[in-house]
């Protein structure tokens, strides 16, 4: 399953915060039993902490 981070509110503009968003779909995908994380191949993303890819989990930039 995929988990696309700006349907979690990310905004890769390289101004706006994204940490939150990204964990979200982070979260869900493993709750829902893993899939890929998919980030937008847009301009940066704003992360504050670094994440650590759980079990049954890809991330994924298009």
């Amino acid at each position: 399953m995929d988990f696309y981070v700006n349907k979690y509110g990310a905004v890769a503009d390289g101004k706006t915060e994204d940490t939150k968003p990204i964990q979200e779909a982070t979260d869900r995908c493993h709750r829902d039993g893993g899939g890929r994380v998919i980030l937008a191949d847009r301009e940066p993303y704003i992360i504050e902490h670094c994440k650590v890819i759980k079990q049954e989990m890809r991330s994924v930039v298009e």
